[in-house]
């Protein structure tokens, strides 16, 4: 069954890579009409404007993700940076409550620089949250205060979600199956590359020498693509997700035994429950995986005509990032 489904797995790959050859970058930026691709048609919204003369004023753009690289050379310019705080000295310079708050905040984080790097999924807190006022108990929501009612049927909408179906254990049985032929192809390559670590341009230009190695770069290079990783995605950061993904599901399926647990009590320690509880975190808006974050803020505002990577859609805002997804 397992050599059925890694000859399965070749056959897309074998297609993807194909299809991946022949889409540009900027795709989404490009106008069908001239085209041939369902973009936005970004440069005729830039030919209108400069025909009207029309002159754009700055505007901030603040992204709620993973993190961001600040040491980006496509992204340095074009970062929001706090003019009342001063960077490192550990004050809070504008007396928002956020000591050094220079490009944005981290939520994910503490006052001593720590992260936390796993997260429970919502349905799980909320249905192990009032599991036990409200599970395999005869319950009139008429009789009800509505703050309970309100929470009963909260409850009720996350404990139906938590019935994962045929198809969600598929998907990760898939998922599971694929990461491991990638993990088998990511070997070979290191071998025959002699690194550790490599980029999807690097992988391109690597000519294998060995018929395993050529299986090896056309199965890994065609994940790569497939996810829309950009050409200077790394193995290892693929690698990490997929495993990240992987042990997210799993504690997933199981959390409808066993509460989650609470990996934000040790590090962050705020009131999860209380939207007044707020002042806390830290400056570092990197973290420890910002790749998400730097890739969607790069198609968002990447300095534009500069000549390094694909240009962003927006030419005049600041990105400001907020670390809220670990």
């Amino acid at each position: 069954m397992l050599r059925g489904i890694f000859s399965l797995l070749a056959m897309v790959f074998s297609i993807l890579v194909v299809y991946a050859q022949q889409v540009p970058k900027t795709w989404f930026q490009m106008d069908f009409n001239k085209d041939s691709f369902y973009g936005i048609s970004l440069y005729k919204a830039y030919d209108f404007l400069k025909e009207r003369n029309k002159k754009s004023e700055p505007i901030i753009v603040a992204v709620l993700d993973s993190g961001i690289d600040t040491t980006h050379e496509d992204l340095k310019p074009i970062l929001w940076r706090n003019p009342k705080e001063i960077p490192g000295n550990n004050k809070d310079d504008d007396g928002n409550g956020y000591v050094d708050d220079v490009y944005g905040w981290n939520f994910l984080g503490n006052k001593d620089g720590r992260n936390i790097k796993k997260a429970s999924d919502e349905r799980s807190r909320i249905f192990h949250r009032w599991k036990d006022q409200f599970a395999n108990k005869n319950l009139n929501p008429e009789e009800m205060t509505l703050q309970q009612r309100e929470q009963f049927f909260i409850w009720k909408k996350a404990m139906n979600q938590m019935n994962f179906s045929h198809e969600e254990q598929m998907e990760l049985m898939f998922i599971e199956v694929t990461t491991k032929a990638l993990k088998k192809h990511d070997k070979i390559l290191r071998q025959e590359m002699g690194c550790e670590e490599y980029t999807c341009e690097k992988l391109e230009n690597f000519q294998p020498a060995s018929k395993m190695g050529k299986e090896a770069k056309l199965g890994f290079l065609t994940c790569m693509k497939m996810i829309g990783l950009d050409a200077e995605e790394k193995n290892t950061v693929l690698l990490s997700q997929l495993d990240e993904y992987i042990d997210g599901k799993k504690t997933a399926f199981e959390s409808k035994e066993k509460a989650p647990p609470d990996y934000r009590a040790e590090i962050i320690g705020d009131n999860y429950y209380n939207l007044n509880d707020r002042f806390y975190g830290n400056g570092d808006v990197m973290g420890p995986n910002p790749d998400h974050g730097t890739h969607v803020s790069g198609l968002i505002a990447a300095q534009r005509n500069n000549g390094i990577g694909i240009d962003g859609v927006a030419d005049n805002v600041r990105i400001m990032m907020l670390r809220v997804v670990h």
